[in-house]
């Protein structure tokens, strides 16, 4: 009798659903990402792509997470990059597995069937739609670093004219974000390596009132036992100053010479140029047919357990193990440092052909918040701390790639990509579905196995 009691007791305990704690939200406050606890946010990421067969979606497959999350916390990784994503299938598995293991996720918000289209640039409402149903999926996560609305859209000089493009989708997901009540998820946009464009994209994307939360470059030029001069990381550095929203590599990781040594990392995570960058990102996880993955899997699949590769994944482990950045304190950060408005660049005869602020062609699709009060009161740290929030919008798109070959290439044969950014202003009423209704993730639980007699 008392052994059934005991067996009633420990089913009635064990039944009850436990809270977890959650992952300290990420805001952009001036130049810098920081945890809702006031800690300055540096990343240490690896792009997440299991597959080069696009579209394709990682974070549908929890066991898999599973597996690849626990190595990914013992390499030091606190951040991956996913270039694309279903919004219609269900990601709390795979975002939960994260999260247990102190992991962010920014999440890219193009594919290659929905694409901006350069050689007939549009933003339309299929895109739009498209890119906020990706918010919508992601947007209650707390692990949810952000949103890239663009990737590699502009590669060379002659793109640059779609510059006010990412701006217009900046402000029209923006706008959406906000209507929608959803906590300030940074949305940004992600550069091609093309030494040419720096620092005007950069620039040009974050000037005037109407501007990009985070801005991410590409950069492979760190190879071997490089140095700052050599890679040119000097004039990435010289290029930032003054920069007001946070920068980092989106994109990095030399191949040659093998095995690598990363030594970027410390350059960007260390005193020479912390103090204005906020990590970087390797590429890449999985090894694929290019040769830059950390890890391999048996088969052709990238699937099961995931296995070190040596040399690489040992280095970068070891690189990122002594490098722990704290940065500024939130109390401690004196934003007045930061320029609030950055002037926007002049045109020039062979690169930029933006000449200032220009009009943007925007969407101004009104937004409907069909969420209860309670699902969206979530508090941002700039709010907390009666901080101003300087940063503006977020570009994000995909494009025809100059980077390692990926399946995140949403170009067709007119080479296309994908655009989205964020800045804030809400216009005239569509009738499309920018009213669509929204069901709260709810908060994450742990749930106990049950005894059963």
């Amino acid at each position: 009798m008392v052994f059934l009691r005991i067996l009633a007791t420990a089913s009635f305990f064990l039944n009850f659903v436990l809270p977890v704690i959650s992952l300290p939200t990420i805001s952009v406050i001036g130049a810098k990402f920081f945890d809702s606890d006031g800690n300055q946010f540096f990343i240490k990421g690896v792009v997440y792509q299991l597959s080069n067969n696009a579209p394709y979606d990682p974070l549908v497959d929890t066991v898999q997470c599973s597996r690849d999350a626990t190595l990914m916390k013992s390499l030091g990784a606190n951040t991956i990059r996913v270039y694309t994503v279903d919004s219609t299938s269900d990601h709390t598995g795979c975002m939960s597995v994260f999260e247990d293991a102190g992991i962010y996720v920014l999440v890219g918000l193009g594919d290659p069937t929905n694409s901006f289209n350069r050689a007939d640039p549009e933003w339309t409402d299929a895109l739009y739609n498209h890119f906020t149903a990706t918010i919508d999926a992601f947007a209650d996560f707390d692990n949810t670093l952000g949103f890239f609305a663009g990737n590699e859209i502009i590669n060379e000089g002659a793109g640059t004219s779609l510059a006010p493009y990412i701006k217009a989708i900046a402000l029209d997901l923006k706008a959406y974000r906000d209507g929608m009540g959803y906590r300030t998820i940074p949305i940004g946009y992600a550069a091609a390596d093309v030494s040419s464009l720096r620092p005007a994209l950069q620039d040009y994307l974050a000037c005037g009132a109407k501007g990009i939360d985070f801005f991410g470059q590409h950069d492979y030029s760190w190879c071997g036992d490089s140095s700052m001069t050599e890679s040119g990381f000097d004039g990435l550095y010289a290029n930032t100053s003054g920069y007001n929203v946070p920068i980092f590599i989106a994109e990095t990781g030399c191949i040659n010479p093998q095995p690598r040594t990363f030594g970027d990392q410390v350059a960007l995570l260390g005193s020479a140029m912390n103090d204005r960058f906020s990590g970087a990102i390797v590429y890449e996880w999985a090894l694929h047919e290019n040769g830059y993955g950390l890890v391999s899997y048996s088969g052709e699949a990238a699937s099961g357990t995931p296995t070190p590769i040596s040399g690489d994944f040992s280095n970068l482990k070891s690189r990122w193990s002594t490098l722990t950045p704290t940065g500024t304190p939130l109390p401690s950060y004196d934003i007045r440092t930061v320029t609030s408005t950055l002037a926007c660049p002049s045109s020039t005869a062979s690169v930029w052909s933006i000449n200032g602020e220009v009009s943007l062609p925007t969407l101004g699709r009104a937004v409907v918040n069909t969420r209860s009060s309670s699902s969206s009161s979530k508090t941002n740290t700039a709010s907390l701390t009666g901080l101003p929030k300087l940063s503006g919008a977020k570009s994000s798109a995909t494009s025809s790639s100059t980077s390692p070959g990926r399946s995140d290439d949403t170009s067709n044969a007119d080479s296309t990509s994908d655009s989205g950014l964020s800045t804030g202003a809400i216009a005239e009423t569509s009738t499309s579905s920018s009213a669509r209704p929204h069901t709260r993730r709810p908060g994450r639980y742990l749930v106990a196995l049950e005894l059963r007699m």
